[in-house]
């Protein structure tokens, strides 16, 4: 934790885990830190509070894999959202934890918005979605990032249910694939600069032509 520019430890627990774990991608919700165990199929949740460990299983029928599936905080303090791609049935389901039951809060064909897509643009016409991982997802899976085998950057929106395409991939930049997504302000208010003024004196003092407004 950091406070006061020192870094210090706020808690610190143990558990035994059968295996080493793979890089994992923490999710942290109030208090607790949940975090996906590949190989056990599980979610490992850290209690900060009570320095203690415990385990959720995965909802029936869903298997953890690390390019299908990603978890996000609810808005509720209390609430986890885990995101599954079933690439087979070309399905997004939307899972919500809450208490100790999973409840299954939407599904979306993904074949059918890709459908649409296409109707809409036609540069798409030899794209193929067969294969499309999850890449980012909003707070409260407002919305999805999603990727294909080709390249293609997806936005899902999942309140109006529509696919927009924002990125095409080169074969040059495909490995530049990191999405971090963050809301602002549109469009941008840059403050102004401290030194404006003495910059364009600068700038008039070198011979350039000072613009006289009339």
């Amino acid at each position: 934790m950091l406070q006061g520019g020192v870094w210090c430890m706020h808690t610190s627990a143990t558990t035994q885990l059968p295996h080493t774990l793979p890089a994992l991608k923490a999710v942290l919700v109030d208090d607790k830190i949940y975090m996906a165990d590949v190989l056990s199929n599980d979610i490992i949740v850290l209690d900060l509070a009570t320095s203690s460990f415990s385990r959720i299983l995965l909802p029936q029928g869903v298997k953890y894999h690390t390019l299908h599936t990603i978890l996000s905080p609810a808005d509720d303090a209390s609430g986890l959202y885990l995101i599954h791609v079933h690439v087979k049935e070309h399905q997004l389901c939307i899972w919500l934890h809450k208490g100790d039951n999973w409840l299954l809060v939407d599904t979306l064909c993904l074949h059918q918005m890709w459908a649409n897509l296409r109707m809409r643009d036609h540069t798409l016409e030899d794209e193929d979605i067969s294969y499309a991982y999850i890449s980012q997802v909003g707070d409260n899976v407002q919305f999805v990032f999603l990727k294909t085998m080709c390249g293609c950057i997806l936005y899902l929106d999942v309140t109006s249910r529509t696919l927009h395409k924002v990125h095409g991939m080169t074969e040059k930049d495909r490995h530049f694939s990191a999405i971090y997504p963050f809301m602002m302000i549109w469009p941008p208010i840059f403050p102004a600069l401290k030194d404006d003024q003495a910059r364009q004196g600068s700038w008039v003092e070198m011979g350039q032509p000072e613009t006289v407004s009339t």
